[in-house]
């Protein structure tokens, strides 16, 4: 059977019926069928390939598995989520529009609808990772990632603008997942050719936080020590010449997860992992 991604207003008896047929290809020993259950059930994926020594899979099985298979913890929190998408004006509708014009590059209508509902740039999502907007750039462990938009960075700056947490954590891989983790393992930003600018907006954001704290405190001189003690580690993280491994390398000396660098890549040297520890830690005074 093909099994395909229904939209946020089908309404909640087309998911309904996805679930029944998914239910009678099951029964039938449909491989896709099978593969989808099997890899997504709590109980079942413990189990070699139809083997379950308990008891046989039931409706509530499917109807549980095709939950998770949409990013929810259960089936009556799939249902509650498509009446509430499925209401024209209600947070959770204007929560999915906004997501579907980062998804889609479309600037205007999510300037449009942050200037409606403001406080949207708050909201997060009723799916198990409880994402923000801004999480929506990683695009990365967030439901399926069929699109990026070529305009990221664009997109980036309006939700900063508009006020998005810079630092909010999602919970997509066990907690604490910020977007600049997210964006910088993702593959999507590095398809389209945004992945750099991405990070480097991403990562002077988080500086210019306390820079623009200071000013606010009237304390200018400790703002411009700020500035100069993050320059030397900025231009050393954003070399060209030294590319995506030192990048990763600085964000695990920072309390966020970069991990080894995926091929063609390789890590960082130990003399180049020596300077970046040095400049960070002048960083931090």
């Amino acid at each position: 059977m093909a099994f395909h991604l229904l939209s946020v207003t089908a309404g909640v008896d087309a998911y309904r019926r996805q679930a029944r047929e998914l239910f009678a290809a099951y029964k039938e020993g449909d491989a896709v069928a099978r593969e989808l259950i099997d890899g997504l059930h709590p109980r079942l994926s413990k189990w070699p390939h139809g083997q379950y020594p308990y008891a046989p899979v039931t409706p509530a099985d499917i109807q549980l598995a095709v939950a998770i298979w949409y990013y929810f913890e259960s089936w009556q929190h799939l249902e509650d989520w498509v009446e509430e998408a499925g209401s024209p004006g209600s947070r959770v509708s204007s929560f999915e529009a906004a997501t579907e014009a980062i998804r889609s590059g479309d600037a205007s209508t999510l300037k449009a609808l942050l200037r409606l509902y403001p406080s949207l740039i708050r909201h997060r999502s009723m799916r198990r990772h409880h994402a923000t907007l801004l999480h929506y750039i990683g695009a990365n462990g967030i439901e399926h990632q069929e699109r990026y938009p070529a305009n990221a960075v664009e997109m980036l700056d309006i939700l900063l603008s508009a006020g998005a947490a810079i630092d909010a954590k999602a919970d997509v891989y066990g907690g604490g997942d910020t977007t600049l983790g997210m964006v910088a393992t993702s593959i999507h930003p590095a398809r389209a050719g945004v992945l750099i600018p991405l990070l480097d907006r991403l990562l002077a954001g988080g500086a210019a936080i306390a820079i623009w704290e200071a000013h606010r405190m009237r304390e200018e001189d400790a703002g411009v020590d700020l500035q100069n003690r993050i320059l030397p580690a900025a231009d050393m993280v954003g070399a060209p010449c030294h590319g995506i491994p030192a990048l990763k390398h600085a964000m695990d000396l920072n309390a966020y997860y970069g991990g080894p660098p995926r091929l063609p890549f390789v890590p960082s040297g130990a003399s180049l992992r020596r300077e970046i520890e040095t400049a960070f830690q002048h960083c931090k005074g």
